[in-house]
């Protein structure tokens, strides 16, 4: 018993370090965490599609070096199956995105 508990202690302080490391979120929860900053209800549509119109028109800051390491990561690790228990609108970013990112720099 005690060796179980110490396995799952271990796993708990490798969880908290994952968790604090930004390039192991999902492009999905940079985004959603984002929106969040800015104030946005993250359960309202209506202001998750007013955020989406406001990035687009580039009214959002965000962080565009980070998200420039997520996507890099993300793509390298392309071949990782993963399985959502929901959809995940935000899950990838669009090409206008990331290309707007690089020019704003």
């Amino acid at each position: 018993m005690a060796e179980l508990e110490a396995a799952v202690a271990g796993v708990a302080a490798e969880y908290s370090v994952a968790l604090a490391d930004p390039l192991r979120q999902s492009i999905g929860k940079f985004w959603a965490q984002t929106a969040f900053d800015n104030g946005v209800d993250l359960t309202d549509r209506r202001a998750l599609d007013r955020f989406r119109r406001d990035l687009d028109a580039g009214r959002v800051r965000y962080d565009a070096d980070l998200l420039d390491k997520l996507v890099e990561v993300r793509f390298r690790a392309a071949e990782v199956e993963e399985e959502r228990a929901f959809a995940d609108g935000w899950r990838t970013a669009r090409a206008s995105e990331v290309e707007r990112s690089r020019r704003g720099r």
